[in-house]
């Protein structure tokens, strides 16, 4: 049961505790937790890199958007950008389980794959591991 993002009843009839632990998890959350599992990945690795947050605009008032909006901020960006040495980009959208995909994202991230990077949405650390592994390849 590996996919970017899983249901809470996916979660629930699953085995693996690492998921079963995610259950219920918020966005901030798993990004946190995938951020800590890049930084010992690199250390692993004996990789240099950078989980770099990326501002997309989020919530906030209008005036504080259209300030963003006029400094380069997307609406729709990924959350993460992840570096790797060798020249390696990844971008990486995070989800809380059952959460709402934008249609903003869902274009950005058709976007970017036509500019020629990988972008994922993902909502578990699983699926961040699998990640990891492709970067390496």
């Amino acid at each position: 049961m590996l996919k970017p993002l899983l249901t809470k009843s996916e979660i629930k009839k699953s085995n693996n505790l690492e998921l079963l632990n995610q259950d219920g998890w918020l966005e901030w959350k798993i990004q946190s937790t995938c951020k800590t599992i890049f930084e010992k990945w690199l250390m692993e690795k004996k990789l240099e890199g950078l989980f770099v947050q990326i501002d997309n605009g989020g919530r906030m008032g209008i005036g504080q958007r259209n300030k963003k909006k006029l400094e380069g901020t997307v609406s729709g960006f990924p959350d993460v950008m992840l570096l790797v040495e060798g020249g390696k980009q990844v971008f990486v959208e995070f989800k809380k389980v059952d959460g709402k995909i934008d249609a903003k994202q869902l274009i950005m991230e058709q976007k970017l794959y036509a500019l020629g990077f990988k972008s994922y949405m993902i909502n578990n650390t699983l699926y961040f591991r699998r990640i990891l592994e492709e970067i390496n390849d």
